[in-house]
């Protein structure tokens, strides 16, 4: 894992020198993710989601145009620059919904972000986790806002499943994903569950069959979720 980081940051090294990197979005020269592309990740797309406290979940855009090509770049073609942007995304989405009083009319005194997990060939073929640094931000700018939180990777997926973007029914995606998503207590071990809730992150909401799949499964361990927050999701028919 150490040597495909070093390898990938070796080849962005190597990119940048012999031509200046463009806007995952856009393109645009000399810039990672500029101020309009930015500026498409701020339509918020609410949606149901059965089983958190708060009764729905959001995505900080739809899943088109520069946001799907930024979201692309950044997933599948290794451009790490974009996780402080698209981190900032995540945190702005946090503050539009008022996270913070969501969590104080809780009660909550512990609450995880958790990442949702990908498959171990996505991650192997990464060569990273690439939910981690966004989800670390959020921590991260919770806390600042006296919120006790911590980053907690406590779901995993045991076997692989097909491109998260595809086209598929909810019911296909619920039963592919049955089973597969598991809970790791050795993540909040030094925890006590009955005094924690968590937010879930992910990158691309489409059916929502894994965030509800992640919801579950959370909540069988004893861990209510708050709500789940994603980039971006996919346009609905």
């Amino acid at each position: 894992m150490k040597l495909r980081r070093r390898l990938a940051a070796t080849g962005v090294l190597l990119r940048d020198l012999m031509a200046p990197r463009g806007c995952a979005g856009c393109d645009m020269p000399d810039e990672i993710l500029c101020k309009a592309c930015t500026q498409a990740f701020s339509h918020t797309v609410e949606l149901d989601m059965p089983g958190t406290l708060a009764g729905y979940g959001a995505a900080a855009a739809p899943y088109h145009g520069v946001v799907r090509q930024a979201i692309l770049q950044w997933k599948d073609h290794g451009d790490q620059e974009c996780d402080m942007p698209l981190a900032y995304v995540m945190v702005r989405l946090v503050d539009t919904l008022r996270l913070h009083g969501l969590v104080q009319y809780a009660q909550c005194q512990q609450l995880l972000v958790v990442p949702a997990p990908s498959s171990p060939s996505s991650v192997h073929a990464r060569g990273r986790r690439h939910l981690e640094p966004l989800a670390m931000c959020v921590s991260d700018h919770l806390q600042r806002h006296g919120v006790t939180s911590q980053y907690a990777r406590a779901l995993t997926m045991r076997r692989q499943r097909r491109k998260a973007v595809q086209t598929a029914s909810a019911a296909s995606r619920i039963d592919r994903l049955a089973g597969a998503i598991r809970f790791d207590p050795a993540a909040i071990s030094a925890l006590e569950p009955r005094k924690t809730m968590a937010v879930i992150i992910d990158d691309i909401i489409t059916t929502g069959a894994t965030m509800r799949q992640c919801v579950q499964t959370l909540d069988d361990a004893g861990i209510p979720v708050l709500t789940t927050l994603a980039l971006a999701r996919t346009p609905r028919d």
